[in-house]
């Protein structure tokens, strides 16, 4: 484990900052390990947050197209269905 925290690309250890330096293997996967319940959770937040942000925009394209559809009907006959008709109309 030491030796993979030296030959980590520098941008995955900034300041230089090796967190295996010397430590013994039982250490480093004991840290590693404590890492992974913490990412896992990261990992899955991130996950369901974009896939609920992709549902939401593919949400609000329908949303879109059919409104434009709407103004579209309306404009060829006159109307505006978009317009809640006031009461008694």
């Amino acid at each position: 484990m030491r030796i993979a925290g030296e030959v980590m690309p520098a941008n995955l250890r900034p300041n230089n900052v090796n967190p295996f330096y010397d430590r013994t293997d039982d250490e480093c996967c004991e840290i590693v390990g404590a890492m992974d319940d913490s990412l896992k959770f990261i990992y899955t937040q991130l996950t369901t947050h974009m896939e609920a942000s992709k549902a939401y925009e593919a949400g609000t394209g329908k949303v879109a197209a059919l409104l434009a559809k709407m103004r579209k009907h309306d404009s060829e006959w006159g109307h505006d269905a978009l317009t809640v008709p006031a009461k008694g109309q």
